[in-house]
């Protein structure tokens, strides 16, 4: 028989508090909005946001923040 000496904290459900910090804040989101809007390229404002392409996508998606 094993005995765990230490339980989950909190079984079954998420968890809180914990995890890794977010790269997009809702400061950058906008900044990024508005570059789009201006004509910048998605990979120029990655880069001078300091996250990764894929992030960058998944928070403004093509499209995004572009006036119609």
């Amino acid at each position: 028989m094993t005995h765990n000496p230490r339980p989950p904290t909190n079984p079954g459900r998420f968890s809180t508090g914990g995890g890794r910090k977010a790269a997009m804040t809702p400061d950058k989101i906008d900044t990024a909005r508005k570059l789009l809007a201006a004509g910048d390229k998605p990979a120029k404002i990655a880069k001078l946001l300091q996250v990764g392409l894929s992030t960058f996508y998944r928070h403004c998606p093509a499209g995004a923040g572009l006036p119609d």
